[in-house]
Parts: structure tokens; sequence; C-alpha cells
């Protein structure tokens, strides 16, 4: 089946019919690089509005196209729930659209930094929540820059910086034995510590991460940081004032096992908890 939505040059809007075996063709071969994660249970009850003979033509809420490729950008749910309906339902469809308009639309739901940052630098629903805990790190980092006196930022201020320090949030990020996704001060105070000293921010990693620790002194920095981890990582939320205290913590452990002041680490790690 042909997308009728594809449109190279210009801006088009339409109420039109949409059928079952369309909605299937648009979310099955043309929804890749929708950053949103499909809302089921938001569909079911549209499904049940439209099983009802409820469905509002005219709410406001378009299905949105890209120009030139037909992907879906917004609208995905709204789709879901003809597929389930089995029924030919009338939308209103915009199409011909740049793709970043996916950033501005849908403003009822709240996106997520990942659905925002996904969006704008062409990645897919697949890397959103890698993207986000990267974004939870990043924050973190932002904050210690500005001397934990703001702890809000703008969604571009935050998708600018995970984009400028990619790679040291992905290298640092990587392994999540005990730098678990939620641990974002942890995973931002390596990366920014990276930025600084790669090799040796790589050994700090290796070292808090290693299977096998026997080889490791028991004072070692590394150890003092795992262990206080290990404490507190079943802890799924996280305060600000623990975020700080795990960044804090993690950069002061690399400063000491740089520096070899282990007695300095274990001592200090009384002031963490």
């Amino acid at each position: 089946m042909n997308n009728p939505f594809i449109s190279q040059t210009r801006l088009s809007q339409d109420l039109v019919p949409i059928s079952p075996e369309l909605a299937n063709e648009l979310l099955e071969n043309f929804n890749s690089i929708n950053a949103r994660k499909l809302d089921k249970n938001e569909a079911k009850r549209l499904c049940r509005a439209i099983l009802a003979g409820e469905w509002e033509e005219n709410t406001g809420a378009r299905i949105l196209f890209e120009q030139g490729t037909g992907n879906v950008l917004d609208g995905q749910t709204r789709l879901e729930a003809i597929r389930m309906a089995k029924q030919i339902v009338k939308c209103d469809v915009l199409f011909g659209l740049h793709r970043k308009i996916s950033l501005y639309s849908d403003v009822s739901r709240k996106r997520s930094y990942g659905v925002t940052i996904a969006s704008s630098i062409g990645k897919t629903r697949e890397d959103v929540n890698d993207l986000s805990h990267k974004a939870a790190a990043a924050r973190v980092w932002l904050r210690s820059k500005n001397n934990w006196k703001i702890n809000r930022f703008t969604r571009e201020e935050i998708k600018n910086f995970v984009v400028k320090n990619f790679d040291a949030l992905e290298t640092m990020g990587k392994k999540k034995t005990f730098v678990p996704a939620q641990r974002a001060g942890v995973v931002g105070a390596l990366a920014f510590y990276f930025t600084k000293h790669p090799n040796e921010a790589l050994e700090f990693l290796s070292a808090l991460t290693a299977d096998d620790v026997s080889y490791i002194n028991i004072k070692s920095p590394a150890i003092v940081l795992r262990n206080y981890l290990s404490q507190i990582n079943s802890n799924q939320q996280h305060s600000e004032k623990q975020l700080k205290t795990d960044f804090q913590a993690t950069l002061f452990c690399c400063f000491c096992h740089f520096n070899k002041s282990e007695l300095e680490a274990i001592a200090f790690k009384e002031t963490w908890e």
C-alpha cells in the first residue's frame, strides 16, 4: 500500500479517511524516526471512543508527516487506535513538514529530555533511554559548572551540552554494574574527569566496575567509592543533595586514586553518608 502523505515541496492539510490497513502501513513502514514510545493505554481509550461513535474529527490534534518521506512525526497513538478499532476514521492530517516540527507538536504531553534530544539530532526511539541517561548526567555536570546554584536548565541547554560532550558521556556511562543509569552524579563526574584526564578516567572506571577486585587494594579509592555505591544501589530516585554528593565523591575519589591518597578517601567517605 502506498503512503498518500509523501509531499516533496508543499505543506498540505486535509481531513481524510484513514483505514485500518493504511494505519497499519504507516505504523509498520513509516514510523521509524518517531522517538516517542507508543502510548498503548491512550490508544485503547481512543479505540473505545471510535467504537462508541465518540471520535471527534476536528479536535486540533493532527497527524503529522515528514516532507519527502511521509514518515510519521506525530499521531502514532491515533493511528494505533484506528488499527485496533478496525474502522475507517476521518483524521486531520498535515504533511510536508520538516522533521524538527516534532519538537513542538503534541504539546499536551510533556516530552522527556531523551525524546527532545533524539528528535533534534535524528535519533530514533531505540536511543531515547540512553539519551535520557546522558541528559541526567549532563544536568548534574552543568549544575557543578554553575557552583550548584542553578537547578533548572532549558531543554535546549541540556541538548547542546549532551551533543558537545557526547563522547565523554558515552564512554563513562557504558558500564552499569556499579554505575547504574540512575546514578547520574557518578556518570556526570566521570565524564567531566574524562574531558581533563581521559586515560586516568578510563583506568579509574575499570577499577570501579571490575568483576574481579582481588588485585585491587581494599583501601583503594575506587573500592571505597564502589562500596558506597553498592550500599545505595537499590535506590531508584535520588535527591538533588544526593546527586551533588555522588558527583563530588566521585571526583574526590578520582583525585585520591591518582595522588595515592587512600586514607583521605576513607576518611572523606564518612561525610557522604
